[in-house]
Formats: C-alpha cells, structure tokens, sequence
C-alpha cells in the first residue's frame, strides 16, 4: 500500500486512482500530516509520497517524524512540490518530483521505489 499526503483533495484523489489503475496497489489518502499519522497507526505503508507543503507540517517534517520510528524507518519516500527544498531533499538521499510532473513519470518512479518485484513496467 502507498500512503499519498496530498492537501489538494482533487489532485491527490486523482493521483491515488492514476497509481492503483496504472500499478494494482491500494492507495491511501491523507490530507494533512495529523491524517496520516492515524492512517500508519493502522497499516504499514511500503511507500509514503508527501506533499512538501501541507497545512499543518512540511512533507520533509512528516519523513523524518515516520522515519524516526520502529519499522518505518526503512520505507522509501518520495517528495513532491512546487518549489522543493532540494539542500534538505538531497540530504536525506529522497526521490522528488517538482510539480507539475508528469504523470508517466510519477508512475514510473513509484515503480522504481516500491520494494515489490512483482509490480510490472508499463510500456
């Protein structure tokens, strides 16, 4: 399962039925970092792809706050944003999308950063 945290409602629904259509994955939205704080307290996500600007915390405050705990610390993230912080993004070594992105390249990094094999490339 990824874990998208997304603010915009339509562009993050949009994203999550473009991954689960394109790559046969549940895909979970949340619309701020509080959310998707809960949501992990129920499921372990084999990828999280944060928003960097959200209402409540930057995406890069949600990696490192996920990433500090038992079990999460190994799960891959990938940033995306308007205007990446890319010092701090380079630092952690994470995958960043600047938006707007293209969408077969959003598929096509998922693909790379989730840890399942059995997901299939698209042609």
């Amino acid at each position: 399962m990824i874990l998208i945290v997304e603010d915009d409602l339509i562009p993050g629904d949009v994203t999550c039925e473009l991954l689960e259509e394109a790559l046969g994955v549940r895909v979970c939205h949340a619309l701020n970092g509080m959310q998707a704080m809960a949501l992990v307290e129920n499921f372990t996500p084999e990828l999280f792809v944060f928003d960097n600007q959200l209402p409540d915390m930057h995406g890069l405050q949600l990696y490192d706050y996920f990433h500090m705990l038992m079990g999460l610390e190994r799960i891959p993230a990938l940033i995306v944003s308007a205007n990446p912080p890319w010092q701090e993004i380079e630092r952690r070594q994470l995958a960043c999308l600047q938006k707007p992105f293209d969408l077969d390249e959003l598929i096509s990094l998922v693909q790379r950063l989730l840890p399942r094999a059995q997901i299939p490339l698209r042609a």
